[in-house]
């Protein structure tokens, strides 16, 4: 998504409200606060964050810029007449259909419920209580990551790097929220030149020399290569999101018998760490 292919076409009315102004004056109309008078007038967009139409498709029908957000939003209309605005997501375009259902295809802009949202999916404007509306993620150029799904939980890590679990009845938008410039593209570079290992997948000598050419200069001399086909490069990327989840699952378990017990969690986990055969980071208990 670039920025000119913005719609040029005035909000939609129905969606609009007024933001009023105080001009300074208190409750009881005196002024309170000198030189707050006048200004442009504002108005608010009215972004739906909640499920609408379920099982019903959506046409969008243009992108548009709303000043009260770092995201860009979408309009969405409906076969019976309605329109909404959304937030839009990294990649979608005018004329491209949404639905919100318990279970949808996985495609930006759609949105379901969490639990039938594959592990690995980047997604956005999550619930936090089922039938509550989205809450979490919902600025420019975030989203994230269903990490695994651990009974009626989904597991999902932030743009914080914080993971925490959310029930799996809660809906979540899959996708990036839109507007490219709020990338984290400080983050992104960091962990492009700062690798714990680079894996490669491909079935040609050619893409191989290229990716070598990709990272020569850019990642240290030291940093560890591994060349293998496609299916064992994503099965290696499988595997360590479904082994991280699993240890985080395992220090939450012992959270909880620590609770039980009257033990101290942290220590536990600080001795836990101590062992060269295990790691100390990501050893903390998740919060849900």
């Amino acid at each position: 998504m670039v920025k000119s292919i913005l719609t040029k076409k005035e909000p939609e009315k129905r969606l609009l409200a007024r933001i009023t102004r105080t001009g300074g004056r208190g409750n009881l109309g005196r002024i309170t606060v000198r030189h707050r008078g006048g200004g442009a007038r504002k108005l608010y967009r009215k972004v739906t964050f909640g499920q609408v139409q379920l099982g019903q498709k959506g046409r969008v029908s243009s992108f548009e810029y709303d000043p009260g957000r770092n995201a860009w939003i979408m309009l969405v209309e409906y076969q019976d007449g309605s329109k909404y605005y959304m937030l839009a997501p990294h990649g979608i375009q005018v004329g491209d259909e949404i639905v919100c259902d318990e279970k949808a295809d996985v495609r930006p802009g759609n949105r379901m419920r969490l639990k039938n949202i594959p592990s690995g999916e980047q997604v956005h404007n999550i619930e936090l209580i089922p039938g509550r509306g989205g809450v979490l993620v919902r600025a420019a150029g975030n989203s994230a990551k269903v990490n695994a799904h651990e009974g009626k939980y989904a597991q999902l890590v932030f743009p914080s790097s914080e993971i925490r679990k959310v029930l799996g009845e809660s809906f979540a938008s899959i996708g990036i929220v839109s507007n490219p410039e709020f990338l984290a593209e400080g983050k992104a570079v960091y962990d492009f030149t700062h690798p714990d290992k680079i894996v490669v997948g491909a079935h040609s000598p050619a893409a191989f020399s290229m990716m070598r050419k990709v990272y020569t200069g850019r990642v240290r001399t030291y940093i560890p290569v591994v060349e293998t086909d496609w299916e064992t490069a994503e099965m290696i990327k499988y595997a360590n999101n479904s082994f991280l989840a699993t240890k985080i699952s395992f220090m939450n378990e012992i959270a909880n018998i620590c609770d039980k017990v009257g033990a101290d969690v942290r220590i536990v986990a600080q001795a836990m760490g101590m062992d060269y055969r295990i790691n100390p980071r990501f050893l903390n208990p998740g919060i849900g």
